[in-house]
């Protein structure tokens, strides 16, 4: 089952697309709304406790090793030591002749960045998933009685499922680049949901301090994961764990 980790921040996705694309245009009622967003979290969260112990109690138990769920690889900046009077991909396929042709196609193939779009799912990782969707659940059932009667309710729970996507991510992700894509996306839909009631003054300025200072933040952040990335020469957690402990 734990195979199947991706379904835990797809879920939640799938639920702000359809409240946020849809809820206005058909003019969802407040309960298939509220039903939409808690049932997608309450799927998540069920997903999760089986992931969970399939990975630590079955059969087939992974516990403590990492299990990666891979969805899409993608390569970028091809640059580095590559040879100008020839395209990248005629060097990498050029026979190699003498030892100074073998450093360059070592620097060629080095200067490759992989980053992987994949969940990892490990003894940390499975604490901080039954956290975020078992505790997210109890959010969204309470949000759907506080937030009864509203203008936008639609809106809302799309921000809301966002929101639980990006943490899922954040939590989930096998490398620095999706834990700063979770980062982002957490920080996205804090703006929106401090300033759900935009026509308020107070909530506008609100909702801007707090994107601000996570821009601060993001500096910080991007410096720190292209630091790693320099050192260690990808930003798998994996990789760089193993890596680490030989310097």
């Amino acid at each position: 089952m734990y195979k199947f980790i991706w379904l835990v921040p797809l879920l939640p996705l799938l639920g702000a697309a359809i409240n946020g694309i849809f809820g206005r245009w058909f003019r969802f009622s407040e309960k298939l709304i509220g039903g939409i967003a808690v049932g997608t979290v309450a799927l998540s969260f069920l997903v999760s406790v089986a992931a969970i112990y399939s990975y630590g109690f079955s059969s087939n138990s992974l516990w403590p090793n990492p299990y990666i769920s891979t969805q899409a690889t993608f390569t970028w900046i091809p640059g580095g030591a590559v040879n100008q009077s020839l395209g990248y991909s005629q060097r990498i396929a050029e026979p190699i002749k003498g030892s100074r042709n073998q450093n360059q196609q070592s620097d060629a193939a080095a200067s490759l960045l992989n980053v992987e779009w994949s969940y990892q799912l490990d003894p940390l990782s499975a604490v901080f998933m039954l956290i975020v969707t078992g505790v997210g659940l109890c959010i969204f059932v309470f949000a759907m009685g506080y937030m009864h009667g509203e203008a936008g309710f639609y809106r809302f729970f799309a921000y809301m499922s966002l929101f639980m996507f990006s943490m899922l991510v954040l939590v989930m992700g096998s490398n620095f680049v999706m834990m700063f894509v979770g980062w982002e996306g957490v920080g996205l839909c804090s703006y929106l949901l401090i300033g759900y009631y935009f026509n308020r003054d107070e909530a506008a300025n609100a909702s801007r301090k707090a994107f601000i200072t996570n821009r601060i933040g993001d500096f910080g952040f991007m410096l720190a994961v292209f630091g790693i990335i320099a050192t260690f020469g990808s930003p798998q957690y994996t990789n760089v764990i193993s890596k680490a402990a030989g310097y």
